[in-house]
Formats: C-alpha cells, structure tokens, sequence
C-alpha cells in the first residue's frame, strides 16, 4: 500500500471511530465544537426571535403615540385613534405569531432536491416523456395535477383519471402520471395571503405570484417576468432561488406559478425550460371564443429544450 493510500486509510478510519474510542485530548474537542454548534443554533433563533420581539415593540410604540394624539388633538381624533388601534393589533399579533423554530434554506433544498430526484427516476423508470402540464380540475379535493403524459403528441385525461397516481385510460395518448405538485401545496398559503381574490388575467396573477415569491415565501431575492398575452407564454426569471436551477422537477417557483396560472386562467399550464440555468417558461392556449378544446398542441414544444427536468 503506498504512502497516499495508507494516509487516506488511516484519514478515513479516523473519521468513522467511535466517540469512545477517540483519544481524550480529541473527544474534549469533539465535544466542545457540539456544545459550541448547539450555542450557535439557540443564538440564532434567539436573534430571529429578537427581531420579531422588537417589531412588536415598534408596533405597540405607534399604537401609543397615535392613541395619545387622538387625545390631545380632537380635530384628528378618529384617524390618530383606528391608526392606534392598528398599531397595538399589530403589535400583539407579531408578539404571538413569532416563530418557535427556523428552518435553514439548505435544509429545504436538501429535502426539496431528494424528492425531485425520485420524481425524476420514477418518470425515467416508467418511459414517460419530459412534458409537464399542470391542469386544473373543477374538484377541489383534487385541485392542480402534474400530469407527465406517457407520449408525444398526447391529451390531457378527464378530471377523475387525474385523481389516481397512475393514469391508465383505453386511449393511450392520455396515459401518463399525474402527481400532487409544489405549488398546490403552498396555494393554500398563497391564497390566504391575498388582499382579495386570485386574480384570473394572466398579467395580474403574474404580479400576484412574483410577490409572494418574494415577500410571502422569501424563495428568490428577485424575480423577473417576460408576458405575451397573445402568445399565452409568461417566462420566469430568478435570482439566487434558494431551491436552485428552475430546471429541477416540479420546482417551488415554476409549481407556484403554474398553479396560480392554471386556478386563475382555467386552463393547463406547459412548464418549459428556456435553456438558461435559473429561467423557465410557462405556457397555455390563449384564450378564444368557443374554444373548448382540451388536445395540447405539440407543434410548439418539439423545439423546446426540457433536458434539464
């Protein structure tokens, strides 16, 4: 065995030994760096939960000088007293909401990145094509599906055949898989956090979704939005995603705005690669008069570049 090999063995042994085995000089660090990282992580969340202490704080300050001044000021009595009022309800509200625990973003990936791996394999396993179209159903215990047809040119299957995982019809251009994706898990969230309703215009959702990317889930610092109404096609662009390349399967940000697009619009939804890391595009037939038609036209997608999905 050469020097380089013994090293690496002897390096490799070292890292697997037991705690009870470690000399007492490296056990006494060993476990000092685990009470140092176990420090680190409570003063983390401690800062965390600091910030959202002093915002209450800030609220409650507010609400007080507001409720004061309606007092010593008659004339602006009914403003100063609703903006005190306000303050003090933000106030609480933010005491007793703050988070108990946080959830680091790589964490998130990590789980976010096994998933989609499976996903990936599973439609490899099963010879389905790299097509994915989230289609909407009028069942709202179903919601949004991720269908993954079985073949090109394909058709999206009726409503109950979307409720099963593996989507076995007489016809086999709308045989396929259809999976509960992302983005009708966080719709929930999404929808709550709406001043009104969702909106159902494709440049209104667009505004809608970018917000919530942002400011609502904090998965993007900034996300950018290319629409063309008459086209039905709405690129996506981000910066540093915290999930990593839009290309990944049924990734966060591409599933939220699909969903929100197929809700809002009534139509499936097609998630494309734009052949860039960090832009996908989503497309849908624009809408006509009459136009009923479920059948996906293909001509468009023989040219798109999915090899990241």
């Amino acid at each position: 065995m050469s020097t380089d090999h013994a090293t690496e063995h002897q390096q490799t042994t070292d890292e697997s030994t037991p705690d009870d085995e470690l000399s007492p000089e490296l056990a006494a660090r060993l476990e000092t760096l685990r009470a140092e990282n176990e420090r680190l992580r409570s003063s983390y969340a401690r800062a965390r939960q600091s910030q959202y202490r002093q915002t209450a704080i800030g609220f409650a300050a507010v609400g007080l000088v507001a409720t004061i001044g309606g007092v010593v000021f008659p004339s602006t009595r009914t403003i100063l007293l609703a903006l005190g009022g306000t303050g003090v309800f933000a106030a609480v509200l933010t005491w007793f909401v703050t988070p108990e625990r946080f959830v680091s973003a790589s964490v998130g990936d990590a789980v976010y990145e096994a998933l989609a791996r499976n996903h990936e394999r599973l439609c490899r396993e099963l010879g389905l094509t790299d097509r994915r179209i989230y289609v909407p159903t009028a069942d709202p215990a179903t919601g949004v599906r991720l269908f993954v047809p079985q073949q090109t040119p394909f058709e999206i299957p009726d409503a109950d055949d979307l409720s099963a995982l593996f989507v076995v019809t007489d016809e086999a251009a709308t045989r396929g898989v259809a999976l509960r994706p992302t983005g009708e898990t966080l719709f929930g969230e999404f929808e709550s956090a709406l001043s009104g309703s969702l909106a159902d215009t494709p440049d209104e959702i667009a505004t809608q979704v970018r917000a919530a990317i942002v400011e609502q889930f904090e998965i993007a610092d900034a996300v950018e939005l290319d629409l063309d109404r008459a086209d039905g096609r709405l690129t996506v662009s981000v910066d540093d995603s915290v999930y990593g390349d839009l290309g990944r399967f049924d990734h966060p940000i591409v599933s939220i705005a699909a969903v929100a697009l197929a809700r809002g619009l009534e139509r499936p939804i097609r998630a494309e690669l734009a052949g860039e890391e960090n832009v996908a595009t989503l497309r849908w037939e624009p809408a006509q008069a009459g136009d009923d038609e479920t059948a996906v036209d293909e001509t468009s997608d023989s040219e798109t570049d999915d090899d990241g999905e």
